[in-house]
């Protein structure tokens, strides 16, 4: 420690040590300040400030919005908008907003002038340069035309463009209407009016002439016609007097031997209905496809169960010269003037799989030799649960075995081919085709025989395995029930 620090240290501390009560009045003034440094940071609040547009977030110890503005280093001009007001008591959480003036170019029918304001909606700009929409005008914001919902959104534009409205003397079938537009053109206004100009209407001048205030502008109406031509009913507008003149103005044509009804000459009639009657004679190729059969054929070297596609299989060809009347575009009738074959079908022949393995399997039950292996659907069944609605009891199969466990049920179909051939069935054990049943559609299905006392319900997909022997007749492709 330096020499003259611990003597100015002493001296400093003399009096001090030499009164006692003013050593207690410097600790109380220590005190106090660290205490108001303290509330200091205590009383300090987290506002949102958003100047501009832009936001921060700010640590302020102000009391109200003009002074937290001002020590955030933002001195509000006298024009400038402040929001809450300036003289509010700011809370923790507080959001201010400072919209300084800024410079706005605002043209008016080709008439530019700046505006200076602190306003950030199109509509509060034109209020501050004391400008006022009409019905009609059309105003846009740095280029964007906007709509009734948007000249009071924060857009904050820096240019708005805004075109006054004219007035448009209409005369729509001899009815006097005034409507007002700044559209470019008379078809514009009208569409923007809600005046609706269809097809056959006559618009003069012209509905591309631009548009000039306290312009006059004659609508004649077309008159509305149904012309049911081809089958179909046009609804059409036209300016005719006579049928032939309105068949003209909308665009159909009378070929050969076409007539309307009423005639050509006719005067259009009340309904506003034509007719148009279509006489046509067609000499037509028609061409039908000849559908190909499917042939089975035995594929020595395919496993058992399993198919191949040896042909495809390919449609024929039938065509026939036929000459077909119509009249109004629906067929009248045809005749058939001759017939002949274009192409022969090609079968389609699928190949099953003749192929045996023999193949060996550990069961719980013991080691089985099976030659064929198949997913089936098991029920089960017993005596007296001979399926649903049944109410009678039978305790012989169809193959004279008594029904109890051991013995199952296939197809019709299947039992010719497999009765009494030995099977094994996981879960449930050997078994012996001994009997028939129904089945299910769409699936291969399994029986299982019970007796009374020790049936169990089965409803699931099992693989049912043909023990060998293999038998002398085999049905090579399973039968499935519709």
């Amino acid at each position: 420690m330096p020499l003259w620090y611990t003597d100015r240290s002493m001296q400093f501390l003399k009096p001090l040590r030499s009164n006692p009560k003013f050593l207690m009045l410097g600790g109380a003034a220590l005190i106090v300040l660290l205490a108001a440094l303290v509330l200091s940071a205590a009383f300090k609040k987290d506002i949102v400030l958003i100047v501009d547009g832009e936001s921060m977030l700010i640590r302020s110890g102000a009391r109200t919005v003009a002074s937290a503005l001002n020590g955030a280093g933002y001195k509000p001009g006298p024009d400038d908008q402040v929001f809450p007001d300036r003289d509010r008591r700011i809370a923790e959480g507080d959001v201010i907003e400072l919209r300084r003036v800024r410079r706005v170019w605002l043209e008016i029918d080709n008439q530019a002038q700046w505006v200076h304001t602190a306003e950030i909606s199109p509509v509060g700009i034109l209020y501050a340069a004391g400008v006022s929409m009409e019905e009609g005008d059309r105003l846009w914001a740095d280029g964007v035309r906007l709509t009734e919902a948007m000249i009071d959104a924060e857009l904050r534009p820096s240019e708005l463009r805004l075109k006054r409205a004219m007035n448009i003397l209409l005369d729509i079938d001899g009815e006097d209407l005034v409507i007002r537009s700044a559209a470019s053109t008379i078809g514009e206004a009208l569409w923007e009016n809600g005046i609706q100009i269809v097809e056959g209407d006559e618009v003069i001048p012209s509905t591309e002439t631009p548009l000039a205030n306290q312009m006059l502008v004659n609508v004649l109406r077309s008159r509305p016609l149904q012309i049911e031509v081809d089958g179909n009913t046009l609804d059409v507008r036209v300016v005719a007097d006579t049928v032939g003149e309105a068949l003209s103005r909308a665009g159909v044509a009378l070929v050969g031997l076409d007539y309307a009804v009423p005639a050509l000459n006719a005067l259009i009639p009340e309904s506003g209905l034509i007719q148009v009657i279509r006489v046509q004679e067609q000499v037509l190729v028609e061409q039908a496809a000849i559908p190909f059969p499917s042939f089975y054929q035995p594929a020595p070297e395919i496993e058992i169960d399993n198919e191949v596609v040896l042909q495809t299989g390919s449609y024929g060809l039938n065509a026939s010269r036929v000459r077909v009347r119509l009249e109004n575009g629906i067929e009248a009738g045809r005749t058939i003037e001759g017939e002949w074959v274009v192409r022969e079908p090609e079968p389609r022949i699928i190949g099953y799989g003749t192929m045996i393995v023999i193949r060996t399997l550990s069961t719980p039950d013991g080691p089985i030799e099976y030659w064929r292996a198949v997913e089936m659907f098991a029920t089960s069944y017993s005596p007296c649960r001979l399926g649903p609605g049944s109410t009678i009891c039978s305790y012989t199969a169809r193959s004279g075995l008594p029904v109890q466990k051991g013995l199952v049920a296939f197809l019709p179909e299947w039992y010719d081919y497999m009765a009494l051939t030995q099977v094994y069935v996981p879960g449930y054990g050997p078994g012996i085709v001994g009997d028939t049943g129904w089945g299910l559609r769409g699936r291969h299905w399994i029986d299982l025989a019970y007796g009374e006392d020790d049936w169990v319900s089965w409803a699931s997909n099992v693989t049912v395995y043909f023990l060998t022997p293999v038998p002398s007749e085999i049905m090579w492709i399973l039968y499935v029930r519709d």
